[in-house]
């Protein structure tokens, strides 16, 4: 039976009327770490990311949103099945939602990002090899690419950074079916998409046929 997962798209700096309300339906938690970020425009963006996302779960659940957490502080509903997801990068953020388990990742795409070669701390050995023989144009989208893809499954794992990117593999080039990776003696599944035009993004899940649906959020 095919997976559906709806990924919901958010365009942060649009809603910055409402971020009073969402703050005000933040824990007590996500208020004090909003508060300790450095630029007004990093707070905005946190309080509006958890607040649409508190938002988006109480649509589905018709309940008071509250999360336990994993061992590596991944959230979950208290009292839902219901599985979710959130990433956010500069101005945007993106929301999945499942019945089954979940990780969304998006990057907006920085053309110079190779100058940093960030890629010996994302890609294997291998990885390296293949990317390095790729035409130098290219390379920052495969990059990001790799990285959305790895940061996905990581996600869905709920491991997020404590696992290296280095010790698993992924493809370095775009497909339009979802891609199998292995990982930890496990297959999982990771499509990648473009919810913006300077933004990559991948959903990772444990199920091989399943269907994006895309919806846009607003109050």
């Amino acid at each position: 039976m095919e997976e559906k997962i709806e990924v919901w798209l958010v365009d942060l700096d649009q809603h910055t009327k409402d971020e009073e309300f969402y703050f005000s339906i933040l824990s007590d938690e996500e208020k004090a770490r909003a508060l300790r970020f450095v630029t007004k425009q990093l707070t905005s963006r946190y309080v509006i990311s958890q607040g649409a996302l508190r938002t988006i779960l109480g649509k589905y659940t018709n309940q008071k949103v509250e999360y336990t957490f994993g061992p590596y502080k991944k959230p979950y509903l208290a009292n839902s099945s219901l599985q979710f997801n959130l990433s956010h990068s500069h101005d945007k953020a993106l929301i999945a939602i499942s019945d089954e388990e979940v990780g969304v990742d998006i990057e907006k795409i920085n053309r110079q990002v190779l100058e940093k070669n960030l890629e010996t701390s994302l890609l294997s050995e291998q990885e390296l090899k293949i990317f390095e023989s790729i035409p130098l144009d290219v390379r920052p989208e495969v990059f990001y690419f790799a990285w959305t893809n790895k940061e996905a499954l990581l996600k869905l794992a709920g491991v997020g950074l404590y696992k290296p990117m280095t010790e698993f593999q992924v493809l370095l080039h775009h497909s339009d079916s979802p891609s199998m990776i292995l990982f930890e003696d496990k297959q999982y599944y990771v499509k990648s998409f473009r919810p913006w035009p300077e933004f990559i993004a991948a959903v990772a899940t444990a199920k091989q046929h399943f269907d994006l649906a895309y919806k846009t959020f607003a109050k």
